[in-house]
């Protein structure tokens, strides 16, 4: 009786895999998957029909899937690219989809071209469809310009938001603004404030935002010369082409290029050190 039993289960497998090769190309580490229209399709572990049976079988891949009976088709991969595929074996023409293009394009129903959908743009490389930027860093293309949203904001050669030349980040990421040139102006890491003398980026009176500012025992001469900080004090760093000793009476900037401080060229300074006397 056992055996009996054991027959028909052998009987039962052998039936199924002969429906699960009958029903696809099977493969293995030494029988390959053949081309199919110069694709080489993939050898996968697939459930026969019902579930019934398991075997590894050929099918095309996912860039390319099958249309009966004509084989493995491509897809296309580029904005502009037909998604109407027409054959000599098959009367019928059939729409593919442009769904591996990043962005999901169309196939447009007139030109039967992959088209990008509304308020979407082609990359330049046509590779994808990406919306128009609005900060800085994302991508962008001749299309996709940056400057509709980002002020003073370029589409560099690695095809994303960057600043024109002479701007930088805003601390919000979507706008560039101007090196600062006077005390007071808002600053960042990467927008420092290298054009104001000894100006230093920090944070306002109200901690909310960063500006250029003149440090400790530096002051700019008066309103309306906000550009530099001037030393207040004897001995105090300057540079030499910048004047930066005019708040001192009678002090020079005395040095080299690399470190100069103010001095008294004659007499010494005051007890404040302030000024200098004779």
């Amino acid at each position: 009786m056992t055996t009996t039993k054991h027959f028909v289960l052998l009987l039962s497998i052998a039936s199924l895999h002969q429906e699960c090769a009958a029903g696809w190309d099977t493969c293995n580490a030494t029988v390959p998957c053949p081309l199919s229209n110069g694709i080489q399709k993939n050898c996968e572990y697939q459930m026969g029909i019902g579930g019934g049976c398991a075997c590894n079988t050929c099918l095309c891949p996912r860039h390319a899937p099958e249309i009966l009976p004509l084989g493995c088709i491509l897809l296309p991969m580029k904005v502009g690219q037909s998604c109407l595929h027409q054959s000599s074996l098959d009367p019928r023409n059939y729409t593919l989809s442009c769904s591996l293009i990043p962005g999901n394009p169309e196939c447009h129903p007139i030109s039967k071209t992959c088209r990008c959908k509304t308020d979407l743009y082609p990359s330049d490389d046509l590779t994808a469809c990406i919306p128009k930027p609005v900060a800085l860093g994302e991508s962008c293309s001749t299309e996709a310009k940056c400057e509709d949203n980002i002020f003073r904001g370029i589409c560099n050669e690695e095809g994303r938001c960057a600043c024109e030349t002479g701007f930088f980040p805003h601390v919000d990421g979507r706008s560039c603004i101007e090196a600062p040139k006077i005390v007071g102006e808002m600053c960042a890491e990467a927008n420092p404030c290298d054009n104001i003398p000894f100006a230093e980026c920090v944070l306002d009176g109200q901690g909310e935002i960063l500006t250029c500012q003149c440090p400790p025992l530096y002051k700019i001469p008066h309103i309306g010369e906000a550009n530099r900080c001037l030393a207040s004090q004897i001995g105090l760093p300057c540079l030499r082409e910048s004047s930066n000793c005019d708040l001192l009476r009678g002090a020079r900037c005395y040095g080299s290029e690399a470190k100069s401080v103010c001095l008294c060229p004659n007499g010494f300074p005051n007890e404040e050190l302030t000024t200098c006397g004779r």
